[in-house]
C-alpha cells in the first residue's frame, strides 16, 4: 500500500466535505455574485491543507526509509521524496487550482484570468506556508513551540517577502528572490528526505530545479503575451508580468492598448513601472493630451507631471475647463491636484482673465485650484483679483488667496506684522507691492 492510499484514507471525510463545498461554490458562483461562500471554502482549503500536512509530517518516515530501501535500492531516498515532500504539495496546488478556477467562475474573463493568477503565484502563499508548517512539525519540540515557531517563520517570511517584492519592484531582481526562495524551501525538503546525500548536491538540485520552474512561469507569460489579441486581457495582464521580471518589450503594446481603450488602471500601472525601470513613455503631444482629459484627478494630476516634464504644449482653456468639470465631483479633489496646478500655471500667460473670469461663478473646489494657479503664475496683475478672497466670509478661501499673494509678492506681512491675513494693513502691504509692479497687468 503506498504513502498517497494511506492518506487518503485517512483523511477521507475532509475530502468528502471538500468536494461538496468546491460542487456548492460552482452552483453558488454561476447563480450569484456574493463572495461569502467562496470566502468560506477558502478559510476551509487552509483546514485541509495543513490536516494533509500534519498527517504527512506524523508518518514515520525512517521506517518508510528501511522498507524502500530493500524494495528500491540506491534510489530509495528519492521515491521517498517524491512520495513524501512532492506528493502533498501537488495534491495542495491541485486542489488550490480547482478553487481558483471556481471562484473565479462570477469574475470576467474567464478562463484566462483564473490562469494567469495561478502562474503568476496567486495562492501559492497556502502552498509555502503548508511547507513550513511540515519542515517545523518535524522539529523535535514540544506542540506549543512548534505553533510559536510557525506563526513566527509565517509572519517574519509575509513581511521580507513584501519587502523584497517592493525594493525589487520591476527588475530582474524580481526573478532572483523567486529563484532563491525556492532554492531555500527545496534544499530544506531536500536535506529532510534525502540525508545521504551531499548537501553540496542537493543545493545544486533544488538550484536547477527553481531556474526551471521560473524560466517555466517566465516562458508561458511571454507565449500568452507573444499569440495575443493586442486589445485582450490575457495581453495585458501577461505584460505586465514580464514588466514586474524587468522586461521592456511589453511597454509599445501596452502603450497601444491604453490608447486605443482608454484603460486609465493599465496606464497608472504601466507610469509606476516606467517611473521604476527609468523608462520614457513617448506618446504624441495629441495622446498625453487625450489621457490627461480622460481619466479622474488623480491619474490627470500624474499625467500633468509627465507632460510638466516633457514641456509639451497643452491648452490653457482645456486644462481649466477639465478642472471646472472635475470640481463638480466633489470627491476629485482637483483642489489638490499640483500637477495639474503647475501645468495650468506655466500655460497661463496672457490667458490669466479666461480663469479669473470661472472663478467667481464656480464652486469652492474650483475657487481654491483657481486662486493656486494665480499664485503659481508669480504675475502681480492677479494681486487685485486674490485681494478680493482675502475678505471673504470664507475661511479656506482667505487662506488660499493670502499663499497665493505670499507666493506672488515674495513677502509675509501677516507674519511680519502680526496680523491677521484679512487685516487691512496686510491688505495695504500687497497692494503696495501690486502698484510698484504692476506692468499693464
Amino acid at each position: 500500500m503506498s504513502v498517497l492510499t494511506i492518506q487518503i484514507k485517512r483523511i477521507s471525510a475532509f475530502i468528502y466535505v471538500l468536494i461538496f463545498l468546491l460542487g456548492f461554490n460552482v452552483l453558488f458562483n454561476l447563480m450569484f455574485q456574493w463572495y461569502g461562500i467562496s470566502l468560506i471554502v477558502r478559510v476551509y482549503l487552509f483546514v485541509f491543507c495543513f490536516y494533509l500536512i500534519y498527517n504527512y509530517a506524523a508518518f514515520e518516515t525512517e521506517r518508510l526509509r528501511v522498507l524502500y530501501s530493500r524494495r528500491f535500492g540506491d534510489i530509495s531516498d528519492f521515491v521517498i521524496f517524491f512520495e513524501m515532500g512532492i506528493v502533498p504539495f501537488l495534491i495542495i496546488y491541485g486542489v488550490t487550482g480547482v478553487f481558483t478556477f471556481i471562484d473565479y467562475l462570477r469574475l470576467p474573463h474567464w478562463p484566462w484570468n483564473p490562469f494567469l493568477s495561478l502562474l503568476n503565484g496567486r495562492y501559492s502563499n497556502l502552498v509555502i506556508y503548508s511547507l513550513l508548517l511540515f519542515l517545523i512539525l518535524k522539529l523535535k519540540k514540544g506542540p506549543g513551540v512548534k505553533i510559536a515557531i510557525f506563526i513566527g517563520v509565517s509572519v517574519a517570511y509575509y513581511f521580507v517577502d513584501k519587502i523584497l517584492y517592493t525594493i525589487f519592484f520591476s527588475s530582474p531582481g524580481i526573478g532572483v528572490v523567486k529563484v532563491l526562495k525556492l532554492v531555500l524551501l527545496i534544499s530544506l525538503l531536500f536535506f529532510e528526505f534525502m540525508i545521504q546525500r551531499s548537501r553540496l548536491f542537493l543545493v545544486l538540485m533544488a538550484t536547477v530545479l527553481s531556474i526551471t520552474l521560473v524560466i517555466t512561469a517566465i516562458s508561458a507569460n511571454y507565449l500568452v503575451f507573444r499569440y495575443s489579441g493586442i486589445a485582450s486581457f490575457q495581453k495585458k495582464e501577461s505584460g505586465l508580468v514580464l514588466l514586474r521580471f524587468g522586461f521592456e518589450f511589453p511597454y509599445n503594446d501596452l502603450k497601444t492598448i491604453v490608447t486605443r481603450t482608454g484603460d486609465m488602471v493599465l496606464f497608472s500601472e504601466l507610469l509606476d513601472h516606467a517611473a521604476a525601470d527609468r523608462y520614457r513613455l513617448n506618446y504624441s503631444d495629441r495622446e498625453w493630451e487625450e489621457l490627461f482629459l480622460s481619466g479622474d484627478v488623480e491619474l490627470a494630476d500624474t499625467v500633468a507631471g509627465q507632460i510638466e516634464d516633457r514641456e509639451l504644449e497643452i491648452s490653457f482653456e482645456k486644462i481649466v475647463n477639465y478642472a471646472y468639470e472635475s470640481s463638480l465631483v466633489p470627491e476629485e479633489k482637483i483642489e489638490r491636484a499640483s500637477n495639474i496646478i503647475a501645468l495650468a500655471a506655466r500655460h497661463a500667460a496672457g490667458k490669466r482673465d479666461y480663469l479669473q473670469e470661472k472663478i467667481p461663478g464656480a464652486n469652492r473646489n474650483f475657487k481654491l485650484w483657481g486662486i493656486a494657479v494665480l499664485g503659481m503664475t508669480k504675475e502681480p496683475g492677479a494681486i487685485p483679483f486674490l485681494m478680493e478672497y482675502l475678505t471673504d466670509i470664507d475661511s479656506g478661501l482667505v487662506d488660499a488667496s493670502y499663499e497665493s499673494l505670499r507666493t506672488i509678492t515674495g513677502s509675509d506681512p501677516a507674519q511680519v506684522l502680526n496680523m491677521s491675513k484679512n487685516d487691512p494693513e496686510v491688505i495695504s502691504k500687497f497692494k503696495q507691492f501690486y502698484l510698484r509692479n504692476r506692468r499693464g497687468s
